[in-house]
């Protein structure tokens, strides 16, 4: 509920709404004092709504920071609340509802200094959505009751029948069923009360999703509830179309179509889903176009009408991405609930393009689809690597970049697509996409996987083998052959979901494990790998690490010999202990052209990106300093080549820390990774760390290739011989 209530709040203002009934009171027209800055920003404002209401995310957060600036210049501070509640209700549309606490407590003083009661009750409306998407139902309830108490007192309807209905869908959430049918009957009486007018129509949407949520909550009273719901709703659509507003009708009309779908009258829900898909397409409200086309697409599936279900999953996504694209990389907002949206698209539509691709009889069919395939997954990659960094423009590198059909030889690149009711292989080798389907569920496919780290993280015994083999018949086995007859020696992953936790180099059959025929390399996307080789004549090394304990942290004592080694051997600049904090690595790394960056300390990859850390001697280096230290230097003559990270940790069973493991590569700028999924022995990584690189720096061989000879190394030792010494290092992003 907490996603769909951010957007709700986010987009409706001045009387556009969205979904889920929460609304902002429309704000109190400006004084005829100073009539032509008055009338200025009453246009300003209200452009900016409008672009609000269309979804124009990006533009309404600059119109409404602007107008704010002018009511400050002004000293206008009615025009102020309402800049200030515009924008609000744009950031929690970005995704940033923890940054609308600022605006929306600027919007109530400015309303209390003006003393005005209208404008008082119209911000209070906008805390108590605030505090309703922060889960705090209570709060929330006790702040629209205030809101319409005030509104009544100052004569505004409006805003009095608005705050009640979003009463009644806080009181849904806290559970408080008796409360919120008793509001909403009061919302409803309230609306019947207002003049036709956006505002009417504006409660009377918020009157049916809640009906409709209480019908949900309710199952005994579903149908009473559901009729009210979709009186409210037809009510609203017909009055919206009568004041041609294309957005509410359009809003109206999904939510119709979404209550008809959960009683189960899918040809109904259909014909009012796909009107209001018409309505959003033609008011241009590209938010809600994308949110009915899935709607649609979902029932024409269920409806068995798969071309045409096709059609409009696309268009879904080609709405989403339109979407998301407004809200652009140089502003930095972040659409979290959107994000939450498109991982379930990506994979409904990726499901039924792949069910058509092995129908085409023609081959040059079947690889437009396995290309549109490929290129869903990797959309739906960057779009989780943005949201898990919180930046739009982590995925942004232009020319960095690589298209598939431009590797190297003897490589093959593997997308396993894990759906509900199958594994998907999709696999390119030699200039052309191939597919596998393997029979297994995704929760069947989810606990093998945790199983299996679970084995080779007890570094003993042989309980990884038997789940390990199972898994390798699913992830390698159906394409072997294809890798044989094209003479792969190296796998290319772009892991999906649970898969980003277990590293592939331990898969085995009778023959052994894959790393002995293959090198393997991991990425989040192959859109953002570079697979350029590095050049050793000209690659400085920096390394820096911990020996010793240091904030809680247990001592590193084999780390002092691994550095040693690659000071000796490889001519590194060293910083190590006392030496190693995060003002001396940052300087250090600044003042020279050092391609190959080795950080041998303990590392945390958590799910939050913003709690994932390097441990220094004086502190943490977040990804953000990593970003900043290693990523400022990606645009210049020497980027930084290849990060090597010792001693990382992810959590078990935890798919999101593992997308962020992977991402490091993107976030900071480096060309490729190496780091561990799990903390090692420091023994067993000083000695495959300088194996690696003497691999790299001394033999010529690719990163792929030094990564795959440093683990045969510690396989072939007895000491080590456990995959869980040696598996969990992964080479992310490019391998030459």
């Amino acid at each position: 509920m907490k996603a769909n209530l951010q957007g709700v709040l986010a987009v409706v203002l001045a009387a556009a709404a969205l979904a889920g009934g929460i609304c902002l009171a429309e704000p109190s027209p400006l004084p005829s004092a100073g009539v032509v800055e008055a009338r200025a920003l009453d246009r300003a404002l209200a452009g900016a709504a409008q672009r609000l209401a269309r979804g124009e995310v990006t533009a309404a957060l600059r119109a409404f920071e602007e107008a704010a600036r002018w009511a400050e210049q002004a000293g206008d501070t009615l025009a102020g609340t309402r800049a200030a509640n515009g924008l609000a209700a744009s950031l929690v549309a970005a995704g940033r509802p923890d940054e609308a606490a600022l605006p929306a407590r600027r919007a109530l003083e400015l309303a209390r200094v003006s003393d005005d009661a209208r404008a008082i009750a119209q911000a209070t409306v906008t805390q108590g959505s605030l505090e309703a998407l922060a889960g705090r139902p209570a709060v929330a309830i006790e702040l629209f009751a205030t809101a319409a108490a005030a509104a009544q007192a100052a004569g505004d309807r409006g805003i009095a029948a608005r705050a009640i209905a979003n009463a009644a869908r806080a009181a849904v959430a806290a559970g408080r069923l008796g409360e919120a049918e008793s509001l909403l009957a009061r919302a409803r009486a309230e609306a019947d009360r207002l003049e036709p007018s956006t505002d009417r129509v504006t409660v009377l949407i918020a009157v049916g999703t809640t009906s409709g949520e209480l019908a949900a909550a309710a199952p005994s009273l579903a149908t009473v509830f559901d009729r009210v719901a979709i009186d409210a709703l037809r009510e609203a659509e017909a009055l919206a179309r009568t004041l041609r507003a294309g957005t509410l009708s359009s809003h109206a009309s999904g939510e119709i179509g979404m209550i008809e779908a959960r009683r189960g009258e899918r040809e109904a829900a259909l014909t009012d889903t796909l009107a209001a898909a018409l309505a959003a397409q033609r008011a241009q409200a590209t938010h809600l176009a994308f949110r009915w086309e899935w709607q649609a697409a979902r029932l024409l599936r269920d409806l068995g009408r798969e071309d045409a279900a096709l059609a409009a999953f696309r268009r879904a996504v080609d709405a989403l991405r339109a979407t998301r694209d407004d809200v652009a990389c140089e502003y930095g907002a972040r659409g979290a609930a959107l994000r939450q949206a498109t991982a379930p698209l990506y994979a409904e539509t990726i499901d039924l393009v792949l069910r058509e691709a092995p129908r085409r009889a023609e081959e040059s069919a079947r690889q437009v689809l396995l290309r549109e395939a490929r290129g869903l997954a990797e959309s739906a990659k960057a779009d989780e690597l943005r949201d898990y960094f919180r930046d739009e423009c982590v995925t942004a590198l232009g020319g960095r970049t690589v298209s598939l059909d431009d590797l190297t030889p003897r490589t093959a690149v593997v997308y396993p697509i894990v759906l509900a009711d199958r594994l998907e292989l999709l696999a390119a080798v030699g200039g052309r996409l191939y597919q596998r389907t393997v029979v297994v569920s995704a929760d069947e496919l989810a606990a093998e996987t945790g199983n299996f780290r679970r084995a080779l993280q007890r570094f003993r015994g042989s309980e990884h083998a038997t789940v390990g083999a199972r898994l390798h018949a699913r992830l390698v086995a159906p394409l072997e052959p294809l890798l044989v007859a094209h003479s792969i020696d190296t796998l290319v992953f772009v892991p999906d979901r649970f898969l980003r936790g277990i590293p592939l180099a331990a898969l085995a059959d009778e023959r052994g494990y894959v790393v002995e025929r293959f090198a393997i390399v991991t990425t989040p996307g192959l859109e953002v790998t570079d697979p350029r080789r590095l050049d050793a004549t000209r690659s400085r090394l920096l390394a820096g690490g911990l020996t010793r304990a240091v904030q809680g942290f247990a001592p590193l004592p084999a780390v002092a010999g691994e550095l040693a080694a690659l000071g000796r051997d490889h001519q590194a600049t060293l910083l190590v202990d006392e030496d190693f904090t995060a003002d001396a690595f940052a300087a250090t790394l600044a003042a020279d052209a050092y391609r190959i960056v080795h950080v041998a300390t303990h590392g945390k990859i958590e799910a939050d990106a913003r709690k994932s850390f390097l441990l220094t001697y004086d502190g943490r280096l977040s990804m953000d300093d990593v970003d900043q230290m290693i990523g400022r230097k990606k645009l210049s003559r020497a980027p930084v080549e290849l990060l090597t990270l010792s001693a990382c940790d992810t959590a078990l069973g935890d798919d999101r820390a593992a997308l962020g493991l992977a991402g490091l590569a993107v976030k900071a700028g480096a060309r490729s990774v190496v780091a561990t999924l799990w903390p090692i022995s420091d023994e067993a990584a000083g000695l495959l760390m300088p194996e690696f690189f003497t691999g790299i720096l001394r033999d010529g061989l690719s990163r792929a290739g030094a990564l795959q000879r440093a683990q045969r190394k510690l396989l072939a030792d007895p000491r080590f011989a456990h995959p869980g010494y040696w598996a969990p290092f992964l080479l992310i992003g490019g391998w030459l």
